[in-house]
């Protein structure tokens, strides 16, 4: 604005308008003739194209021009300027600075000084607000897009990297070592340790050599033989818990490191091990080993080609293999017949059953073709590792194919912006519609909605509130607070107003959860409100969502020949290619063994390989075209994060501008990241950080390198606003007393909490029975068991079932899953499974064994987490066994839940019992074990 107001014109209106006195000096001078117009000669126009091309004269904010523009210029000038036509000079200044000062107020864009000459007209002005701005210089442009993997942009000042192999490590400047950027960079980003920053990390990421006859790229994410063989780990840099991330590409190598190492260190450690001392037992912490395995006959699954391995089915006698999870699909195998010298990696086509119980299991093969070892007379060792592959092979392929451009919620994820900024679909004019039909505007949604009309507290209604005006919503719910309910609520309003977010009808709401129980319970919420619903994934186990299960619906579709046609040859061109495959199995089989006529059968065979899994791609991209019209056809698509990442780019076609994820803070960074896209444009993350962290496969990982805490946990840690539910629903106050303030400064009781009936049988609703029974460690399994504890329980449980109880109303946790397995057939008839697998549920009674009994170490009994979830699961009774004393002196935690208990009298060396049929405890409380039996007067 200053070039308008050294203009003496300028200054006379100013001057008038505020009455400024003493301007005779200006008002005396002559009126100045106004000057040509003139167009800049072309040196300075060439200058100024320089200047451009080199990032300068480039405004420093983006800008994007609202839909109705012209209809907001139109009424800015209707305010000030009625009799001025669009095309005319606005030859008032104060007119103009009047008309471009409320511009600026509604668009919160300016025009720069260098371009108020050009301002001349309502036409140009309008054109200026039209025309949105990219502020990204042409080599940042150049930066974001996608580049084939053989190039990258090379950023810094170094010419040449000096572990190139292109240039034999020669460096046009041999005196200046690698660590100069590195220093720079550490320098500048002082959370980061120092790298080497030239060489792109994608390019490091996909150095796999892959052999000839491996087509499916997809296996570059396998581990090579050398990471799982070498003697040392790698150097690893962690996880930035607190602060910023320098950029994507250092946020995407770190993470994409972590994944991979988390799954690769286990079997290294189990693989060296065994190299060890190969005959000490067939498996170690980590891995399972199958010995004297063959590779059979090539065979088909669900249009895979693999091959048949054949193992001995006494190794795993006694495997439920209905349940097992053993080789699941996309498990990683490891095959080698020279003690390692040589390996051979492939994954699971299919969990078959009754394949599995004949001792066979279909493989697809990596770095070798099928053919080369059907019918092998060798004899492999087989190597399956106990962390599953399929979550980390598809969240690595996501990592790597995102980039600067690409990377949802950057300034929020990367750069830990605390600014809860406006959500990109909504603007003043939006209104919303409210469940009773009237209209508010979306922005001020909390003055026309309230707790009362959505059936919530106030708590949860502030958390309804940010939910739907903020682009990214943290909602913090402990235990019996009503996350799922809040969530519930705000996707009921979100379709009220479905046209707001989806106006082509193409784009749904997005759920994502980190456990298939967890959807089904929130997908189950939502079949109330529309039937648009899709649930992706075949673990579902609800019997109400068959009907909206994408593969049921895909089924019911009508036959072959009403399919698209496209379909229809891609399928037949496949099993061709399928039927010439078999035709050379047949012909192998006839010729015999000579080597040179095998040496043709398997060139041959190759080839059909490589053509059947091209022709297989084909096949898959039309079969996902049509998933894909189903999915765009619904309002609610929901699935978890595995299979999330594994649909990613289904997602990338889908679009869905809004994501609402449950147990955020139990899911691993990296694998929300996976379930997102650049079509985000609002995230709701529902979730606890309290409670459990998202497990890891290997220790260090999690605590040296921070990868168990969730982005939920990082961006609260980093000062990002949250929402917290502050009322639970669950628990009787004396059970919720242990919650507060050992692990929440605030949980209200709701009144629903008090005046329950006492557990019959019991004097206390909650207790901790104290001992000193020594556990047993299990060291194959490095787990724990506590007989005396085991056995007490299944006499508790006999006591309160003799009470009226019902089976179903008790629950037994365990913190270790050794405890489960010692008395599992006499507690059959009752619920028992650890602490980690009973997150988000709730039992009338819950008996927790905490099994850890010894000189001085609790293990992971220290960490809070895990002892929320434990301590919050019971709604009326809960009874707890371990030892107080040892606890208490191994961590803060629990010596600050001696305190409570001691406080509540409930802590002691025996339990105290009643019969409630006969209101006595028969003379003295029954405090010892051995005196834990029926009551007397009972027949």
């Amino acid at each position: 604005m200053a070039a308008l107001v050294k203009r003496e014109p300028l200054l006379r209106e100013v001057f008038s308008a505020f009455k400024v006195g003493n301007i005779a000096k200006y008002t005396a001078l002559p009126p100045r003739k106004p000057l040509k117009e003139r167009k800049p000669g072309p040196q300075i126009y060439h200058t100024k194209q320089k200047l451009e091309s080199k990032g300068y004269l480039r405004p420093l904010k983006p800008y994007q021009p609202p839909e109705n523009v012209d209809e907001q210029l139109q009424s800015i000038v209707s305010k000030h300027a009625k009799s001025i036509s669009s095309n005319s000079n606005i030859k008032e200044p104060l007119i103009k600075y009047q008309i471009l000062s409320e511009c600026y107020q509604t668009f919160q864009h300016a025009v720069p000084n260098s371009q108020l000459h050009e301002m001349n007209t309502i036409d140009e002005i309008l054109q200026f607000y039209k025309t949105p701005v990219d502020i990204a210089t042409p080599l940042e442009h150049l930066k974001n897009n996608d580049l084939p993997p053989n190039l990258h942009i090379q950023m810094n000042p170094k010419r040449f990297d000096t572990e190139d192999p292109m240039f034999g490590g020669i460096s046009a400047f041999p005196k200046d070592p690698t660590i100069v950027s590195d220093l720079r960079a550490r320098k500048k980003f002082k959370s980061v340790p120092a790298q080497n920053w030239t060489k792109d990390w994608r390019e490091k990421a996909l150095e796999t050599k892959l052999s000839s006859n491996s087509f499916n790229m997809d296996f570059r994410l396998l581990p090579t033989p050398k990471e799982i063989l070498e003697s040392t780990s790698p150097e690893l840099y962690p996880n930035i818990i607190k602060g910023e991330y320098p950029d994507v590409d250092t946020y995407l190598d770190i993470h994409y490191t972590l994944q991979r190492e988390d799954f690769i260190r286990p079997i290294r450690e189990g693989l060296a091990a065994f190299r060890k001392a190969p005959d000490n037992g067939k498996n170690t912490n980590s891995l399972r080993i199958f010995h004297n395995v063959q590779f059979s006959k090539i065979n088909r699954v669900s249009h895979e080609l693999g091959i048949d391995v054949l193992f001995n089915i006494d190794d795993c006698i006694d495997e439920d293999w209905e349940n097992s999870k053993r080789f699941m699909r996309g498990s990683l195998l490891i095959f080698t017949k020279d003690d390692f010298k040589t390996v051979i990696m492939g994954t699971v086509l299919q969990h078959n059953p009754a394949q599995l119980r004949r001792g066979c299991v279909t493989v697809q093969l990596n770095d070798v073709s099928h053919c080369s070892v059907e019918k092998s007379v060798h004899r492999y060792t087989m190597v399956e590792p106990d962390t599953y592959f399929l979550p980390y092979s598809q969240v690595m392929k996501v990592l790597l194919s995102l980039n600067e451009r690409s990377f949802p919620f950057r300034n929020e994820i990367i750069y830990a912006y605390k600014g809860g900024y406006e959500i990109e679909y909504i603007d003043q004019s939006t209104r919303f519609e409210l469940p009773w039909g009237a209209f508010a505007p979306a922005q001020e949604i909390d003055r026309y909605l309230s707790a009362r009309d959505m059936c919530l507290n106030e708590s949860q209604f502030k958390a309804l509130t940010a939910a739907l005006t903020k682009r990214l919503v943290l909602i913090q719910g402990p235990p019996g607070t009503g996350k799922t309910h809040v969530g519930t609520k705000i996707v009921e309003i979100l379709l009220l107003n479905s046209k707001v977010w989806n106006r082509n009808n193409e784009t749904p709401l997005l759920v994502v959860c980190a456990t298939n129980h967890t959807l089904d319970q929130f997908l189950e919420r939502l079949l109330p409100l529309t039937d648009r619903v899709v649930r992706v994934g075949d673990q579902s186990k609800s019997e109400k969502l068959i009907p909206y299960n994408l593969n049921t619906i895909l089924r019911n579709e009508e036959g072959r020949q009403n399919q698209p046609a496209a379909m229809r040859i891609s399928y037949k061109t496949m099993m061709q290619q399928w039927n010439r495959i078999e035709k050379l199995q047949q012909l192998r089989d006839k010729v015999g063994p000579s080597l040179i006529e095998r040496h043709k059968y398997e060139q041959e065979t190759l080839l059909q390989e490589k053509d059947y899994y091209e022709r297989v791609q084909a096949f898959k991209e039309v079969q996902q075209e049509k998933g894909l019209e189903k999915l765009q056809e619904a309002l609610i698509v929901g699935m978890t994060t595995t299979c999330a990442a594994q649909m990613n780019s289904v997602l990338q076609k889908l679009r869905s501008p809004i994501v609402v994820v449950e147990e955020a803070a139990e899911v691993l960074e990296a694998h929300i990241i996976a379930s997102l896209t650049q079509h985000c444009k609002h995230l709701i993350l529902i979730g606890d950080h309290q409670q459990l962290r998202p497990s890891t496969a290997h220790p260090y990982l999690s605590e040296k390198c921070h990868l168990e805490v969730s982005l939920f946990e990082r961006l609260v840690n980093n000062g990002v606003p949250y929402q917290m539910l502050k009322t639970q629903h669950r628990m009787r106050p004396d059970i919720a007393c242990l919650l507060t303030p050992v692990f929440y400064s605030v949980l209200e009781n709701h009144p629903c909490t008090l005046n329950r009936e006492p557990v019959r049988g019991m004097k206390k609703n909650m207790f901790f029975m104290s001992h000193s029974f020594h556990e047993k460690e299990h060291k194959a399994t490095h787990g724990y068991s506590n007989m005396f504890e085991a056995t007490f329980i299944i006499t508790l449980c006999q006591h309160l079932l003799r009470q009226g109880y019902r089976a179903s109303d008790i629950v037994i946790l365990s913190m270790y899953i050794q405890q489960l397995q010692s008395k599992e057939k006499e507690l059959s008839s009752l619920a028992i499974t650890s602490v980690d697998n009973f997150q988000g549920q709730e039992s009338p009674i819950v008996l927790l064994s905490l099994v850890r009994n010894n000189k001085g170490t609790i293990g992971f009994l220290r960490t809070s987490n895990r002892t929320c979830v434990a301590l919050s699961r019971a709604r009326n009774g809960l009874y707890i066994f371990g030892n107080i004393e040892l606890l208490a002196s191994q961590s803060s935690v629990w010596e600050k839940l001696k305190d409570v208990l001691t406080k509540q009298g409930a802590v002691g060396p025996g339990l105290p019992v009643v019969c409630s049929t006969h209101l006595t405890s028969n003379a003295s409380d029954l405090y010892r074990f051995g005196n834990l039996s029926s009551c007397p007067n009972c027949s």
